[in-house]
């Protein structure tokens, strides 16, 4: 049976307070419930369709740190970050805080991996922010104003060494940027500082992972000494005394978090490859049906403050 717009709406709202509550396990089983029952909306009701697609993305994003389904969480990233970044104004939760706490939860384990999976994602988006179309640096062709082409022509457009001042600069200044309304300038500083941080938490995990592996030459040859046998001493016999029954292996210690805390972050060192491919294409519609009504903000500000969660 078809999703009723009634039946939508009690969904709707059960699934904002569940997201301010932060359930997030409440969440994700929400959306598990409502996506087979917009089946054949699309055609039928693609108003309907399209709103009830938002609501699961966005209760998956508030389920994140949950979600072990590596296709369906980097799909949130592909498909439906604005979604995401959208949740900051629902109910006040930063989506840097949400995914800082899903990399935290991995315990370092594939955590280069997951970074760089995640900024490819990104940069395979292609939700519009604005109307008007790009005339991307270096190109000759206008392109469609995608989150892919918008992170392109900012990197091209910014030093080799960003600050958050070029960011600001290209905000304001840029002759893309300067066409876009208030609220999507809001939106694309959002995924500028949001592609920053996993950039940067990106970097520093392959930087504590190469330091790991260098080996201080002072204390190797005294490690190597201790393996020796002391002279005049009687070499051990392996199969001496061995106990009756097997002793279990001690279990070596949980290796340390690497991001519960992230370390303060310099103002350079902002540079991704940017793939040819993201610049064709005639302009696209918007399949997101207009965003229902929001309650009061709590965050202020055209700019995700990056440093209360850097501390």
């Amino acid at each position: 049976m078809a999703l009723t717009r009634q039946q939508f709406n009690e969904i709707k709202t059960a699934a904002w307070q569940s997201m301010n509550d932060r359930e997030q396990k409440k969440c994700l089983l929400l959306a598990a419930d409502l996506e087979p029952q917009i089946n054949g909306l699309e055609t039928s009701d693609p108003e309907l369709y399209f709103a009830a697609k938002k609501i699961i993305a966005q209760l998956r994003w508030a389920g994140l740190p949950i979600i072990f389904d590596e296709e369906l969480f980097h799909n949130l990233f592909r498909h439906y970050l604005l979604e995401g970044l959208e949740l900051e104004d629902l109910t006040g939760d930063k989506l840097s805080d949400i995914a800082t706490t899903k990399l935290s939860w991995q315990f370092g384990y594939a955590l280069p991996e997951t970074t760089q999976n995640i900024l490819r994602a990104i940069r395979e988006n292609t939700q519009p922010v604005g109307k008007d179309p790009l005339m991307v640096k270096n190109e000759t062709k206008p392109a469609r104003p995608v989150i892919r082409n918008w992170l392109v022509d900012f990197l091209r457009s910014s030093p080799d060494e960003p600050s958050e001042i070029d960011e600001m600069n290209y905000l304001y200044n840029n002759p893309n940027a300067k066409k876009l309304s208030p609220q999507d300038r809001k939106i694309l500083s959002r995924i500028l500082d949001f592609y920053d941080l996993i950039r940067f938490i990106a970097q520093e995990t392959a930087r504590t992972q190469r330091n790991d592996l260098i080996v201080n030459p002072e204390e190797a040859p005294q490690q190597a000494r201790q393996t020796e046998t002391a002279p005049n001493q009687t070499p051990v016999n392996p199969t001496q005394n061995l106990p009756a029954s097997p002793v279990p292996p001690i279990q070596p210690p949980m290796p340390e978090p690497i991001i519960p805390r992230i370390p303060a972050r310099p103002t350079s060192a902002y540079r991704e490859p940017i793939e040819e491919g993201d610049l064709a294409g005639p302009p696209a519609a918007n399949p997101i049906a207009p965003t229902p009504p929001k309650p009061t903000s709590p965050a202020q500000g055209n700019i995700v403050d990056l440093k209360n969660i850097l501390k």
